[in-house]
């Protein structure tokens, strides 16, 4: 996911790991848009993003990239501290 969204790669993904968290923070309103729950959904999802024009899309992934960012540094630090309160209780 990472990857992709950093270089402006839209990207589908089914309810796997803490998607929704990372879904929703990087997606904002339109998050549940990029979640594929059934076959149906892949094809609606899919011509949804392929509609859109072309500002429209690179606008959405520079705010998606933006966001990732954000969450990426802010769970980080969460995380590593939690990890060193582990580690130093043990």
């Amino acid at each position: 996911w990472v990857e992709s969204i950093s270089s402006l790669t839209p990207v589908f993904s089914t309810p796997v790991g803490d998607y929704k968290e990372f879904f929703s923070s990087i997606y904002s309103k339109e998050w549940k848009r990029f979640v594929i729950k059934s076959k149906e959904e892949i094809l609606s999802s899919l011509l949804w993003f392929a509609k859109k024009g072309r500002k429209e899309k690179i606008k959405l992934m520079e705010k998606a990239r933006k966001r990732m960012l954000k969450y990426l540094n802010q769970n980080s630090i969460e995380r590593i501290t939690d990890y060193l309160k582990k580690l130093l209780s043990k």
